[in-house]
């Protein structure tokens, strides 16, 4: 299970774009066997089935680079997208709402970790 949240998305005037942008690349970007979902706002789940923790592992840094990398135009202006990840493994015996509250935990871990270590890009 993945979590991405935006790390500015609804600080400017082209947040739905972003976030219009993010569920596209994202949708077309994805197989048979995950499925991807937003949650709200600027949030989003993506849902690894039969993967093991190295293959979601690189799953999810192709997705990080997929959207960390991608840039919207924003009347004439290239806008740079920037967002956290979160992860957390799950199977069959564990209740929903932990295995989401424990990827949201670890995607807002990062979202903070971004933003000391980057600190010009998670403020812009």
């Amino acid at each position: 299970m993945e979590m991405i949240k935006s790390d500015q998305f609804y600080r400017r005037q082209h947040g739905h774009s972003e976030t219009g942008l993010v569920a596209e690349l994202l949708s077309e970007n994805v197989c048979g066997t995950v499925f991807v979902g937003r949650l709200g706002g600027d949030e989003f789940a993506i849902l690894l089935t039969r993967s093991g923790w190295q293959d979601g592992l690189q799953r999810a840094e192709a997705f990080d680079a997929l959207i960390n990398g991608a840039t919207v135009d924003w009347h004439g202006e290239l806008i740079a997208i920037n967002a956290s990840f979160g992860g957390r493994t799950y199977g069959p015996e564990d209740d929903l709402s932990e295995v989401l509250k424990s990827a949201d935990d670890a995607m807002y871990a990062a979202k903070r970790a971004r933003a000391i270590n980057e600190p010009a890009r998670a403020s812009a």
